[in-house]
C-alpha cells in the first residue's frame, strides 16, 4: 500500500503533467511529429495521383492485366516517394551550404572549383546529423521498392 504522502506527491506531479492547456499550446503540440512530411504517403500530395498513373502506364506497357497495373502503380508510388526523400536530403545540404556561403570569407588566390567542393563538403558535414535522421525514411522506401519490384515480376509472370 502507498503512503498518504506518496499519494499526495503523485497527485501533485500528475497535475503538472497534463500537457498544454491553451489553444496555441495544443496546436503547437499537435504538430510535434510533423517535421518534413516524409512519413505521409505521396498519394496525399496534390497532383500525385496523375503522376502515379502516368508512370504506372509507362511501366506496365501495352495490355497490362489488373494485377500488373496495380504492381506498376506501387512501383510508381515508391519511385516518387524515393525522389521526395532524395530531394529533401538535397535541400538539407543546400540549406547548410547557403548558411556557409553567407558566413564564408573570400579565399584570395584559391582555385574556385576547389573552394566550391570544399564548401559543399563542409555543408554535407554540417547536415550529417539531420541526414542520419532521414535515413530511416529512405530505408523504408527502398524496402518498399524491392517488394514492389518483386510483386511486379510475379504479376508479369517472369
Amino acid at each position: 500500500m502507498s503512503s498518504e504522502g506518496r499519494i499526495l506527491t503523485n497527485k501533485r506531479n500528475a497535475a503538472r503533467s497534463t500537457g498544454p492547456t491553451t489553444v496555441a499550446g495544443k496546436l503547437r503540440a499537435s504538430r510535434n511529429a510533423l517535421k518534413h512530411g516524409l512519413n505521409v504517403s505521396i498519394r496525399h500530395e496534390p497532383g500525385a495521383s496523375e503522376k502515379i498513373e502516368h508512370l504506372a502506364a509507362a511501366i506496365a506497357c501495352d495490355g497490362p492485366t489488373p494485377q500488373r497495373m496495380q504492381a506498376a502503380r506501387d512501383i510508381a508510388e515508391v519511385y516518387l516517394e524515393l525522389r521526395r526523400v532524395q530531394q529533401y536530403k538535397l535541400t538539407l545540404i543546400e540549406s547548410e551550404a547557403t548558411k556557409l556561403h553567407a558566413t564564408a570569407t573570400d579565399d584570395h588566390g584559391a582555385d574556385p572549383t576547389e573552394q566550391v567542393t570544399y564548401k559543399y563538403a563542409q555543408a554535407y558535414l554540417q547536415a550529417l546529423s539531420a541526414l542520419s535522421k532521414v535515413e530511416r525514411y529512405e530505408r523504408r522506401v527502398l524496402s518498399r521498392h524491392r517488394r514492389a519490384n518483386r510483386a511486379y515480376l510475379i504479376a508479369a509472370g517472369e
